[in-house]
């Protein structure tokens, strides 16, 4: 009977394990599709602003890459090269860290912190693309999303203080679980 049991589990935790694996590989597939779709974005690709007819689709992934593309470079613009590349971290950490210790509020948590790593850095390649380059409405550099950020923090707390704000969230972001606990601690001993 324990011969049984133990089977069981054995059974149980290999079948786990290969859900995970299949899940990674789809995982990793699609991030390097992305990754080709975004790397050979080209703005005379048929997208949604523009019909191509006359041009043939220069992306790699076709014509769902080069929608893919635009969409992606609309929104964030250059940080969207960077994308990929976070996709392929956050799938190799989720990989080989145990998912069984991360609870619901965590792994929330973390996508959140991923969030404002990506806006405020559309906010920062804004501001390089409106002051450093003179480029006023553009919004290659930090996308749609960032130029309405960016002008939206500069009508309320000016040019220096948006990039402060938005450097401070952008580092503060950085920060793991462990890390915040750990400062919240030093500052109780430093307070108390």
């Amino acid at each position: 009977m324990a011969q049984v049991r133990k089977n069981r589990k054995l059974t149980t935790s290999r079948f786990s394990l290969i859900r995970k694996e299949v899940l990674g590989f789809f995982y990793v597939l699609l991030t390097l599709l992305f990754l080709l779709s975004i790397y050979s974005h080209d703005p005379n690709d048929p997208n949604f602003l523009n019909s191509g007819l006359a041009s043939s689709v220069n992306n790699y992934i076709g014509v769902f890459g080069a929608y893919t593309s635009f969409v992606f470079f609309m929104l964030f613009g250059h940080v969207s090269l960077a994308l990929p590349v976070l996709f392929i971290f956050i799938i190799i950490k989720g990989y080989t860290n145990d998912i069984k210790h991360n609870s619901p509020s965590d792994k929330i948590m973390n996508i959140g912190l991923i969030g404002l790593m990506i806006l405020s850095s559309c906010v920062i390649m804004s501001f390089i693309g409106i002051n450093l380059v003179s480029d006023l409405q553009s919004n290659v550099y930090g996308g749609e999303i960032g130029l309405l950020l960016f002008n939206k923090l500069h009508s309320f707390i000016g040019i220096s203080g948006a990039i402060i704000a938005v450097s401070y969230t952008h580092l503060r972001a950085h920060e793991t679980p462990e890390q915040l606990v750990w400062r919240r601690r030093r500052e109780k001993k430093k307070g108390g």
